[in-house]
């Protein structure tokens, strides 16, 4: 953020946070546990809850900012993305390439040629927010080609439903058009959540690379990992056009909360302002789990059918989580639909009915019913077959 922005931006957050603060469950909850809604001192945040994606706090959460080095979530859940398919290994050695080594900003002074681990290099983004191993892992992964990693950077935006994001690097360095949105973070951050192996490279607090006197011990930008209780990582960021940035996650009995926050005007503060955030959200929600009454289903008669009637198949029901305010636990209502007759032929798999589910009124999941068998329209030998069994049994 250029100087003079900085000096207007504290001016006009009390503003902006009056006309475009939101939760989502509006008011807020009383009782002597119950934080009220934070007041940041940046351009836009949002708080996610992790498994749901439900939004419990925003502020200005779409608009396009410079998102500095949280750029490199993207970069490394693709880089997971292709370990969980097999494409790469950890082990495999990353060569550095001169683009690569060029990179300015922070960095671990790769020189060109030299070989790293997948591991390693994931290492130095994750902890020390090496721009030059962000590009030599882009490189790797897109077969020599950061233009090409940055078209996976992109491509993936779009299916996690960024709308506001254009990525032009893996490294987060200031580039025209290099532009996110605090909720597009969440996003992403919800996505790298997803791989199990994340949290060891995004809640690593030091980690030592190279040996000799080249060796360098590495330490994680990101203070909450070392005062935040249940913090699990995530990246930090900071550019003078972008300011201080951070998506930190955390958990605390069973819920998981993901807090952005961008264009802060201080480290400290920025830090402040997460923290602040995920206090709120484990003061005033909980993850409610709800769970289903047993379903059992009478077999249906089958009109004209060679078969009687036909069974009935349920499936596996597992109900969506759902956030709610602390303390409260919602009302779930369960309706089976089930058609009285079918008319054959009836088909395998062919939808009978349904298995509902609301949540204090609203919709939460629903389940069709399905038919086991087929059963095919009875023919005449059949019908006398029937006919002689009712009459003689």
């Amino acid at each position: 953020m250029r100087g003079t922005k900085r000096g207007i931006s504290l001016a006009l957050s009390v503003l902006m946070m009056l006309v475009t603060v939101t939760t989502a469950f509006g008011e807020e909850q009383s009782g002597e546990n119950a934080a009220s809604a934070p007041g940041m001192h940046g351009k836009s945040a949002v708080l996610m809850e992790y498994e749901t994606g439900t939004v419990l706090f925003e502020q200005n959460k779409d608009e396009a900012l410079p998102p500095a080095s949280v750029t490199k979530i993207m970069t490394m859940a693709l880089v997971l993305e292709q370990v969980e398919a097999g494409t790469i290994k950890m082990e495999d050695m990353v060569t550095t390439s001169e683009n690569a080594r060029h990179m300015g900003g922070t960095k671990i002074y790769l020189e060109t040629g030299e070989q790293m681990s997948v591991y390693e290099m994931m290492m130095s983004v994750a902890v020390a927010s090496a721009n030059d191993a962000a590009v030599a892992l882009g490189e790797h992964v897109a077969g020599g080609s950061e233009e090409a990693f940055v078209e996976m950077m992109n491509a993936k935006a779009k299916e996690l439903g960024m709308e506001n994001t254009t990525f032009q690097n893996p490294s987060g360095l200031p580039d025209d058009g290099h532009l996110t949105s605090a909720y597009d973070i969440a996003l992403m951050s919800r996505y790298l959540l997803s791989f199990d192996q994340a949290q060891e490279f995004i809640a690593t607090n030091i980690y030592p690379i190279r040996e000799g006197e080249r060796e360098y011990k590495m330490r994680n930008s990101n203070e909450l990992i070392r005062s935040y209780e249940g913090c699990i990582g995530i990246k930090t960021g900071y550019t003078a056009d972008a300011g201080y940035c951070l998506s930190a996650a955390a958990t605390r009995d069973g819920l998981t909360l993901i807090a952005v926050v961008m264009g802060v005007d201080q480290a400290k503060v920025r830090n402040e302002d997460c923290e602040a955030l995920l206090d709120y959200g484990f003061a005033n929600f909980d993850l409610f789990r709800p769970t289903a009454d047993p379903v059992t289903v009478d077999p249906i008669p089958v009109s004209r059918g060679a078969e009687r009637t036909v069974e009935v198949e349920v499936p596996e029901i597992t109900l969506p989580a759902k956030v709610v305010k602390k303390g409260q636990t919602p009302t779930v209502e369960q309706k089976v639909t089930v058609d009285e007759k079918l008319h054959a032929p009836v088909l395998k798999g062919q939808k009978v009915g349904e298995v509902s589910f609301t949540i204090d009124g609203e919709e939460l999941a629903t389940f069709d019913l399905t038919v086991k068998q087929g059963v095919e329209k009875r023919g005449f030998l059949v019908s006398f077959r029937m006919l002689l069994k009712a009459i003689f049994g």
